[in-house]
């Protein structure tokens, strides 16, 4: 979960000059960005003025094999959402590139008059040293808990010992 909280951290303060806001059900107000899951809209009651800024919370997950070593490839996807006129996610677009090394932006076509009058889809490359235990803790758990145990053949020969 760190990686995310990272790169929304990253993100908001890189684009704090072009972000909207956001407008709670209680009237409060807050920067318009949100980590959410694919499918998964914003809070009953929340409105939003200018971009939007909108990350995936779960990334494709890419293994990079080498000879000595492995690691994976995290692509996160982030949407810059434009409400209101004035160009503002394409100048949003363009401080990202620049701030996050391995970031691209495309347009999303959006129909006029409907939504969102512009939209980029930005997708962020981020090589990490993480194991498959450091994102699921589960693994790690489930390995703990095989340690010690002697694996053996369907004849009962002895074949690994974890």
């Amino acid at each position: 979960m760190t990686a995310v909280l990272d790169l929304r951290t990253t993100l908001s303060t890189a684009l704090s000059g072009v972000l909207g806001t956001y407008t709670l059900a209680n009237g409060s107000t807050t920067p318009a960005v949100d980590v959410r899951a694919i499918g998964q809209g914003r809070e009953t009651g929340t409105t939003v003025a200018g971009v939007e800024l909108v990350i995936q919370r779960d990334p494709i997950i890419r293994p990079i094999r080498a000879q000595e070593d492995e690691g994976i490839l995290l692509e996160w996807t982030a949407f810059l959402v434009e409400w209101t006129g004035g160009a503002t996610a394409s100048r949003a677009a363009q401080l990202a590139i620049a701030t996050i090394p391995g970031c691209d932006a495309e347009v999303v076509e959006v129909p006029e008059n409907v939504g969102p009058v512009h939209q980029y889809r930005l997708l962020i490359r981020q090589v990490s040293a993480a194991t498959a235990t450091d994102l699921v803790p589960a693994v790690a758990q489930f390995i703990t808990t095989l340690s010690g145990l002697n694996i053996t053949t369907l004849a009962g020969d002895p074949l690994i010992t974890l």
